[in-house]
C-alpha cells in the first residue's frame, strides 16, 4: 500500500479524528507520502470522524470538494486562453 499511494496524482482529503492518535500519525504520514494532498484532525473525534462529528465532517468534505472544483475551472479556462492565444499566434 506504501508504494502505491505515493503514485496516487489526484486530489486525496485524509480525514482523522485527533483522538485516534495511531491514525492521526497515520494520516500525517500519508499526507507526506501522496504530493498535494491535504489531512484534517478533527478535534474531540475518534476512528469514525463521519458518525461522531457528522457537521464537521460535511463542512470539510465540500470545502475539500469546492476547493478542487473552483482550481478545475481555472486550469481549464488557462488551457482555453492559452489554445486562443496559440491561434492567434499561429495567424
Amino acid at each position: 500500500l506504501w508504494d502505491t499511494i505515493k503514485s496516487l496524482r489526484i486530489p486525496v482529503l485524509i480525514l482523522v479524528g485527533e483522538r485516534d492518535r495511531r491514525y492521526a500519525e497515520t494520516g500525517e504520514t500519508m499526507q507526506r507520502k501522496i504530493r498535494g494532498s491535504l489531512v484534517s484532525k478533527v478535534e474531540g473525534a475518534g476512528h469514525c470522524v463521519h458518525l461522531e462529528k457528522p457537521e464537521e465532517f460535511v463542512v470539510l468534505v465540500e470545502h475539500f470538494l469546492n476547493d478542487r472544483s473552483s482550481m478545475m475551472m481555472k486550469m481549464k479556462n488557462k488551457k482555453k486562453v492559452a489554445e486562443k492565444e496559440a491561434i492567434i499566434s499561429w495567424r
